[in-house]
């Protein structure tokens, strides 16, 4: 059993249903802003506008699984594209895949694009945590997509990629939200077939409001356009058109035969509190960027923000605590003693510093030293048990086997209200306890 003992260190002192997701460097352009004078009521152009701007997602999750949704493009120079948090929600890996198009159409068979009874196979049977999603895409440009920053509460998610396709448009923003009566068109990533993907679906709005939805693994509180419109899963995260082609709403769930959407002034508040995120300029900023990154193991482009950060300002003690704790994380020891030493030349009462440079160095095969410098961290910051965790490993490692049985013992005690701890340190304490009963039973027999 794998444990993040790192990452938790660097945080250490500091009756409704989803559209669940369904199972499963080019030149780009911005769509022009539209005026009372370029609405249309004409579907196939608002289609042909919007799906220059949609995309798919694909999810791999840490328990072997994958999940499908939808998303769509917000910002090509930046390459942002906005989806649902419940889309990319835990995925350890996200494939953002890109429409194709043949004599101006888009390609819709999904086989086209990717690989999705094999795919459905290895989710049903949790064995993808062994393989890519890349291993079964056929045709089509589909790039890793990296979670910049979400809101929980108003399900959104913003997600960057590597590059766009030639012919990407970002989607406008509306200015204002529909009325009960008017027309609402949407693009979903399925068609609920198995088959066909770039759906278009129509739909005419019920209501606009402020709605608090309660779901199985947590709630949503967001003004929403209410539609009646046919979505399916697989369509959380798309796009909700006006007839000007202007988003006005993120598809995010269904009740019966109502959708619901979430509004677009919830998106422009959203994009405006993580300007910072999406535009840093200072150590601050850069540093925050990389703590969000960490929820969603990006750490390759976590490395990069802190490393940018250190650069404007070498004396913020939290980037050097952060980017070490990520390469511990990596399996990259001798580059976190390094950054831990560096934080501990700043501020040498620092515990997270003092248990991260102990963590690299138990990884080293240095125990001694690990024991050395946790005892300095416990001091500082006594009874916790993240650093506790450290000492237990360290005192194992080192063959102290009884007093790593006192830490293990106090850590499931700490632990009790937490089923999967509680039962990964009451595993710990009865190997320990075998292990001391096998080296009592050699001494006596020895004697």
């Amino acid at each position: 059993m794998k444990r993040l003992i790192t990452l938790a260190l660097a945080v250490l002192l500091g009756a409704f249903t989803f559209i669940a997701p369904a199972f499963v460097r080019a030149e780009s352009t911005a769509a022009p802003a539209a005026t009372p004078e370029t609405r249309t009521n004409d579907a196939k152009a608002i289609y042909l506008k919007t799906i220059r701007g949609t995309v798919m997602f694909l999810c791999r999750h840490a328990d072997g699984t994958a999940t499908q949704g939808s998303g769509w493009v917000i910002d090509c120079q930046r390459k942002l594209i906005v989806t649902n948090h419940h889309v990319i929600k835990g995925a350890k890996e996200i494939v953002v895949v890109f429409p194709e198009f043949r004599n101006g159409r888009p390609i819709a068979e999904q086989s086209h694009y990717v690989n999705m009874r094999e795919l459905g196979e290895a989710s049903a049977s949790k064995r993808l945590n062994g393989q890519k999603l890349a291993d079964f895409m056929i045709h089509g440009h589909s790039v890793r997509g990296y979670v910049l920053d979400a809101d929980v509460q108003h399900d959104l998610a913003i997600v960057e990629v590597d590059a766009l396709p030639a012919g990407t448009v970002a989607l406008p923003l509306a200015d204002e939200s529909l009325m009960p009566g008017e027309k609402t068109h949407a693009i979903g990533g399925n068609s609920g077939s198995g088959q066909a993907m770039w759906v278009y679906i129509s739909g005419t709005v019920r209501s606009v409001y402020q709605r608090h939805a309660k779901f199985k693994d947590g709630s949503v509180q967001a003004r929403m356009i209410e539609s009646e419109s046919a979505v399916i899963p697989g369509d959380s995260g798309g796009p909700v058109v006006n007839d000007a082609g202007e988003v006005v709403g993120v598809t995010q769930s269904i009740e019966g035969v109502a959708s619901f959407s979430v509004e677009v002034s919830e998106l422009k508040t959203f994009l405006k509190a993580i300007q910072n995120v999406i535009h840093p300029e200072t150590a601050q900023e850069f540093l925050a960027r990389a703590q969000r990154r960490l929820p969603y193991a990006d750490y390759v482009l976590a490395i990069d923000d802190l490393s940018e950060a250190i650069e404007l300002n070498d004396e913020l003690v939290e980037a050097y605590v952060t980017r070490g704790a990520i390469y511990n994380e990596i399996g990259q020891p001798k580059k976190a003693i390094l950054d831990f030493d560096m934080a501990l030349q700043l501020n040498e009462k620092d515990p997270r510093s003092w248990g991260g440079l102990a963590s690299a160095k138990s990884k080293l095969g240095k125990y001694s030293a690990a024991i050395s410098d946790i005892a300095k961290a416990l001091a500082l910051a006594p009874g916790n048990h993240v650093l506790l965790e450290i000492r237990a490993i360290a005192r194992e490692g080192n063959q102290e086997f009884a007093k790593a049985l006192v830490d293990y013992l106090r850590l499931s005690q700490m632990h009790k209200n937490n089923a999967k701890n509680y039962a990964f340190f009451t595993k710990k304490v009865e190997e320990l306890t075998d292990k001391l009963s096998d080296i009592k039973l050699l001494k006596s027999e020895g004697d």
